[in-house]
Order: C-alpha cells, then structure tokens, then sequence
C-alpha cells in the first residue's frame, strides 16, 4: 500500500488493536461464526456460556447479567518480536451507589504502525459507562492516526444505539439496534473476569461494539486448557490459554491467542498476523519501553541540519520511493510560500526552503499563491471575533499601532507564552476552544495563532508539513504551524517556538479552513509521505 485512505476500515485495525486480542492486518474470507442458526435463538438466551442448545449443542449467546466485581485497572505493554511499539492503560470504576451505581470505564492506547518508512502514531482515548451488571449505556472516544482525529459519541435508548461520527466539521450519524444480548466495549474482559474459563472445549459466544470501529461484531471464545507461557519476567507461568474469533462482517474474520490467570485476568495475548504480542504489566515498564518521543507521524532523512531552530536556508532532494516507482504514483511535490521546487526527473524533485529573498532562477518554481477573503474570514475552527480572541489579540498588541511586521510575532509569542504545550496530538479544534482552556498541541496552536491575526485583519493560514527532528534517527516529523500575508509576502509563524519559522521544514499543504472536509490537508500529506524518501542536501 502506499496510499493512506481515511476511512473505516483504518479503525479495523485500531478495534483489534485495543481489544489486545486480535488480529489487524490480515482479515481472511471465512463464514460468519454460525449463521442464522445463532440468530434465530439469541432472542431467548438465558443460560450460561458453556451451555448449548439442547437440540444441536451450538453455543448460544451471553447476555450481560453478572454484578461487577470491583474496581481495576491494567496496564498493556505491546511488542513486535523484541520491539516495544505500545502500551494502553484501562480502568474500570464504580461510581454512585446501590441501584444508581454504574460503572466507567477508560481506556487509553498509543500505538507505533510502520507504513512503509513511514512511522505514524495511532492514539485511542475511550471512556463508556454501563450499569453494574454490564449493560452499555453511552460512550465517547477519539481515534486519532497520525495528525487526523476522528470522535464519537454514543449512546443506548429505545431499542438503539446511536452513533455520531465527526472529522472535521463533516459529521455523521448511524443507529445500531440494540438488544438484549448486546454487550459494550470490555465484554470480553468482563466475562472473562466474570465468570471464568477453565475446563478445555468451554465456548463462549459474545456480542459486542468494536472499540476503535463502534460497530457490532461477534465474538468466539473456546478453551484450549492450561498452557506454560513465559511473561515480561522472563518465567514460564501456567495460564489458561483461549482461542479468540472475531467475525468483523459477513466476509471477514480475526484471529488470537490469549492466556489469563485463574482469576480471568487476561496477562499475555498474540497476534500471529501482524506478530504482535501484548504483556499485562505496570505503568513503568508499560511507558518506560516506548524511548523517544512519540511523533504523530514521522519518516527517515538522510543528512543533518546544523542548529535548525537558526537554518534560514536548506535543500532538500526528495526520491520517489521504490514501492511508489512500483505502484505508478506520481512524485509531486508542491511550490509554497518560501520553498522553491525544481524536478530532475519523475523520480526526484530538489526542494529549496529560504526564509531569504530568492530568484526564480535555475529551473526552480515559486509559489504564487495569494490571499483571498477566506484568509480573513470566519469559519468552523477559526472564529476571529470570539470575545475571547479578541481580548487576547487587542491585549496583546495594545493601544499603540504597531508595524504589521512586529505585530505579527507579537502575536506569535503570545501564543506560545499563554498556551500551555498538549504532548499528544488532538488534530483540529476551534480556536475559540483552545482560547477557552490555553492548551494546544502544535496544530491547536497554529488555528489558535491564524484566528488571532486575522481578527488584526492579517490574512493568514495554516501550514501542514514536516519539521526536522534530530534523535538517534533523524526524522523529519509533521508539524503545523502558520504564515501571514504582511508588506506583499507570506511570513512563516511557529507558535510552538514563539516566533518566525526557521528552513528546517517542508511544507506540504496550506489552508484557510473553510472547505467542507478539512482532513483533505491530512489526506495530502500522508499520501506524500508514504511515498517519497528525503535527504538534506545542504544548508547555508
């Protein structure tokens, strides 16, 4: 693959991944689990898990109905072969009392997936609450895939469930019928925990929502016996070990592996198609494991840039990369504001980035865009004239008329003195939000900082790209950030450094936020990523 798609089949992957129980990558044709036989008689299910039909033995639905057994909470470590690549972190509280208690649950997850190169974090944040006995009751969540979110709500009523879907200001809606012998988000903890399986050939059937995809699938656990498994400590434990199936539609099925103790508490599972193993363990070996930051999303770069932060002028030579050469993608790299783009051939494109003035000299091409009304406009994320924008922008730059050009960076600093840094990646949030509660990732900043100048009345955008990072890899790494239209040129703004941005980035779409899918920006740039390979050529 190289292209990345955003659409729902990249949570098949994020459902199985959060569960810890299954497999993503690779989804065989197989039939569904039972058929409508297991339909026709889940209507009627009363008995327990390990009984079957009388008639035929088919094991039949387990319908939530045993009293929670008390606080917990767990941490995952994830591992490929001998590499950390995540970690999640769920609890399970009561909250109220007697018959008014229900229970919350949260879940936290980062995961590391290689496209390629291409290195993007997928991050779940999830929290459902349900009452004692295991009966959903409502849900939100983020899926966030590299610099992109998704969220959801949902919630159980009249026979429903209903699910609302947002990416940028594209909303959706769908509705679920919802039964009795539908279960939530940890149903397969839950009943395993519940009511435990230990005697070999025990099968337990489960209808459940998908974390990561909120859509309904079916779930097959079947007892294997006891098993001796080595853990993080390097021991081999005796655990009872489960074949996990998941039927995610009528075409397409997972599979894995997994070992809990004596008292249903899953420690180890595997996914033999993507190998990924996950090990209960604590908060520190969970966390320790992933080393450096965690980027959103990131690629290799050969060369270095001395000092970044100060480098006002850097070439780049950006190759299409072997599986793109393969596919027959194109290698297209754009003009922007400060970077000047020359092709050597379909499979190489030479990138200068300057922060100096330039000629269009040497075959290289200049960008020629120009602000229009929407630069100044208000829209969904940016809303110029929020009473609590305007106060920070008029505080900011006083009383006093101050040039454009110092006005700007005014601005620019004030952003990155009074927002507070968010580490993980959100994706797009209004502006007025970020004013609301002072805390952004980069691109939070970036809108915060674009709402800010153009309620000065300074035509401004949001930049999307990759900044240099150096580590034991250098990688350049996305980034947002902003530019402004002041004295007849386009000036780069960081908000996340306070002040002008320096040439050690590549820019890769610009937006005024006003277009009915604002995630086209996130598609662009991902697409690009997974199909070139860059290198510093040189600096001055």
């Amino acid at each position: 693959m190289n292209r990345f798609e955003f659409d729902r089949s990249v949570f098949v992957f994020w459902g199985i991944a959060i569960l810890l129980l299954a497999v993503g990558c690779d989804l065989p044709s197989r039939p569904p689990l039972h058929g409508d036989r297991v339909e026709s008689n889940a209507k009627a299910v009363k008995t327990p898990s390990n009984e079957g039909d009388n008639e035929t033995g088919t094991p039949l639905w387990e319908s939530p109905r045993l009293a929670f057994e008390g606080d917990w909470e767990r941490w995952d470590a994830l591992f490929v072969g001998e590499r950390q690549v995540g970690y999640a972190h769920t609890t399970a509280t009561e909250v109220g009392e007697g018959s008014r208690a229900n229970v919350e649950y949260e879940l936290v997850s980062n995961l590391m997936l290689n496209q390629g190169r291409v290195q993007l974090l997928q991050r779940v944040e999830q929290k459902s609450t349900e009452t004692d006995d295991g009966r959903l009751l409502d849900f939100n969540a983020s899926v966030t895939l590299g610099p992109a979110t998704t969220r959801f709500i949902g919630s159980v009523s009249d026979g429903a469930l209903t699910v609302q879907t947002s990416r940028g200001s594209s909303p959706s809606q769908q509705s679920i019928p919802w039964g009795l012998i539908n279960r939530g988000l940890f149903a397969i903890e839950q009943s395993l925990r519940r009511q435990i399986m230990q005697s070999k050939g025990d099968v337990r059937m489960l209808k459940m929502l998908l974390p990561g995809r909120y859509e309904m699938v079916s779930v097959r656990l079947r007892c294997l016996g006891m098993a001796s498994v080595p853990l993080l400590d390097g021991k081999l434990h005796k655990l009872i070990e489960i074949h996990s199936e998941i039927q995610l539609d009528s075409e397409r099925t997972s599979h894995s592996t997994l070992w809990i103790t004596e008292s249903g508490e899953i420690a180890r599972t595997h996914t033999p198609a993507m190998q990924l193993i996950a090990y209960r363990t604590d908060q520190a070996t969970a966390e320790r494991g992933m080393g450096e930051p965690l980027h959103a999303a990131s690629i290799p770069v050969q060369g270095e840039i001395n000092t970044p932060s100060k480098a006002t002028r850097v070439a780049y030579v950006i190759q299409r990369s072997a599986a793109a050469r393969a596919a027959g993608t194109e290698l297209e790299i754009q003009p922007a504001p400060g970077q000047y783009v020359r092709r050597r051939s379909d499979d190489e494109i030479q990138v200068l980035v300057s922060r100096r003035p330039e000629s269009n000299g040497d075959g290289f091409i200049a960008s020629q865009l120009v602000p229009t009304d929407k630069d100044l406009s208000a829209n969904s994320y940016i809303d110029p004239n929020h009473a609590q924008i305007s106060r920070l922008a008029n505080a900011t730059i006083g009383s006093v008329a101050r040039p454009p050009q110092e006005a700007v960076l005014e601005l620019t600093r004030a952003v990155h003195q009074n927002v507070a840094e968010r580490t993980k990646v959100v994706g797009l949030e209004k502006a007025s939000t970020v004013a609301e509660y002072l805390i952004g990732d980069a691109t939070e900043r970036a809108i915060f900082l674009v709402a800010l100048l153009r309620n000065q009345k300074i035509p401004a955008r949001l930049v999307l790209g990759l900044k240099y990072s150096p580590g034991s890899t250098n990688v350049l790494a996305y980034h947002a950030w902003a530019i402004a239209f002041v004295g007849d040129e386009w000036i780069h703004l960081d908000p996340s450094e306070g002040g002008p941005a320096a040439a050690d980035r590549l820019v890769f779409s610009t937006t005024d936020l006003s277009g009915e899918n604002e995630y086209d920006a996130f598609q662009q740039l991902l697409n690009t990523l997974v199909s070139i390979e860059v290198e510093v050529a040189g600096q001055n």
